[in-house]
């Protein structure tokens, strides 16, 4: 396959790199508190799915969801890996679909929906394990869940997700970590199939990568060095240091040229700094956005 030039087509097309829109208007929370920490409106009844299949875009334009209310799309890494795909031999999907079927990434999604038929809905993100191999997964670690109202999409706002994402940077297929991290403005557009199965799109805004993170790409660039494909000159040259090993620091730099944070949301990644408001006008988190597809389960 002829892949264009590397240099410096690969920053310039981010830079450039139009946008197609799947519009999310969730409203404004009435305070600077997530609304999933209030107590919901009803009585509600959350039904577990467990997330079968997780793609980020591999070509321009990309889709995704407005979490800013800006009026237009935000997926900073759905759009570096689209591009990353276009110009480089990197493509994370094939290793995700991989580890989901094998039973290595455990992540589950719950809906809650009002016992009475009233109109809220929430989703909320959770990691889980499943230690006794039987097939039944036990949470271990839930975010905050996104509210909105309850119709023929559950499109809601305003959660704070768990995110795998040392799962989302391994383009090796055998290079993943259980790294997870918080990804702050989860919100949800999904389409709830007839046999309870939903398929649709998430976002979230994630902080600084954790160098467990980050190490799945580094691992990937330094195996990419010398095998002889038209990237591999790419590649060396994100090995500043010339050792023949590229390092978290140096694919960190290289990260940190195209992936510019473009939500406000909150100074850190804890929960409290969680900013629902966005007003404090400095872009502080990078934005996020995954097809996912999820099947009803059974929870420990």
């Amino acid at each position: 396959m002829t892949r264009p030039a590397l240099r410096p087509a690969l920053f310039l097309a981010l830079a450039t790199a139009p946008l197609t829109a799947c519009l999310l208007d969730g409203g404004d929370s009435p305070s600077n508190q997530p609304p999933g920490l209030d107590p919901a409106g009803c009585a509600m009844t959350f039904t577990p799915h467990r997330i079968d299949r997780v793609t980020l875009p591999s070509a321009r334009p990309v889709t995704g969801l407005d979490l800013n209310a800006s009026g237009s799309i935000d997926n900073q890494l759905g759009n570096l890996h689209a591009i990353m795909v276009e110009y480089t031999e990197f493509d994370v999907n094939p290793a995700i679909a991989g580890h989901l079927d094998a039973g290595e990434l455990h992540w589950v999604l719950e809906v809650g929906r009002c016992t009475d038929g009233g109109d809220e809905v929430r989703v909320q993100l959770a990691r889980a394990t499943d230690v006794d191999d039987d097939g039944r997964l036990e949470v271990v670690e839930r975010g905050i869940a996104a509210v909105g109202e309850a119709g023929p999409h559950l499109v809601t706002a305003h959660g704070v997700a768990t995110v795998p994402l040392g799962f989302l940077t391994d383009g090796g297929g055998a290079l993943a970590v259980d790294a997870w991290q918080l990804g702050f403005a989860l919100a949800t557009d999904l389409t709830v199939g007839a046999d309870g199965t939903l398929d649709g799109q998430i976002g979230f805004g994630l902080g600084w990568f954790s160098d467990a993170a980050m190490s799945p790409l580094a691992a990937y660039a330094t195996s990419a060095l010398d095998d002889g494909t038209s990237t591999a000159d790419f590649w060396i040259r994100q090995d500043t240091d010339r050792d023949g090993v590229i390092s978290v620091p140096e694919i960190r730099v290289f990260v940190d040229q195209l992936l510019r944070p473009d939500l406000d949301v909150g100074a850190c990644d804890e929960l409290g700094c969680y900013n629902v408001l966005h007003d404090d006008g400095v872009n502080d988190h990078t934005s996020a956005g995954l097809t996912i597809h999820a099947t009803p389960v059974v929870l420990e």
